[in-house]
């Protein structure tokens, strides 16, 4: 009878801590620049952006002009949204091509980093080109962001996939 008892309560302590060590993972995903987020208590924050047909659309509506390239690399798909509330007015456009990756030119005023890409890079550099001093974020092998300032303007580009230092800012220089 005691071997039975001492049997039961083993296999108790192994199923509450079966329970414990596995009931509360909890896996999240990173997110990309544009989605909507939850809050805590599960309410959504808004979207503040509204899809645009053409950018002279966001420039009327943003009260300031974009210029980019018709495509970047193989991305020539584009999304056009702008946003305008209390702190934040902005003009943004996302290339895409066959892949799922993105690319992602900001321009709008603003404090702080425009880009919503909050990723620690582990390679930051500073390059001077035509009189503007850009900022490129990225890893060992490519660059994925770059952040300037033109003016009262804050501008940043995003390139999923990356690219190397030279090739970015050449892209940065089409964009006005």
């Amino acid at each position: 009878m005691k071997k039975k008892m001492i049997v039961l309560a083993l296999c108790t302590v192994m199923a509450f801590s079966f329970t414990a060590c596995g009931g509360n993972k909890k896996e999240t995903a990173p997110t990309t620049i544009a989605e909507e987020t939850e809050t805590s208590s599960g309410a959504e924050i808004a979207n503040p952006f509204v899809d645009c047909q053409s950018l002279e659309e966001a420039a009327a509506q943003a009260g300031f002009d974009l210029s980019v390239p018709d495509s970047i690399g193989d991305y020539s798909e584009k999304v056009i949204q702008m946003a305008k509330e209390d702190g934040l007015d902005l003009i943004q456009v996302f290339y895409t091509g066959a892949g799922e990756e993105k690319v992602l030119v900001r321009k709008g005023i603003c404090e702080g980093d425009i880009s919503g890409d909050y990723t620690v890079y582990e390679k930051e550099e500073t390059v001077t080109e035509e009189g503007m001093e850009i900022t490129l974020k990225g890893d060992s092998e490519c660059m994925h962001l770059a952040l300037w300032t033109e003016g009262e303007y804050k501008f940043s580009l995003y390139v999923e996939a990356g690219m190397d230092s030279a090739e970015m800012v050449e892209i940065v220089k089409m964009i006005k």
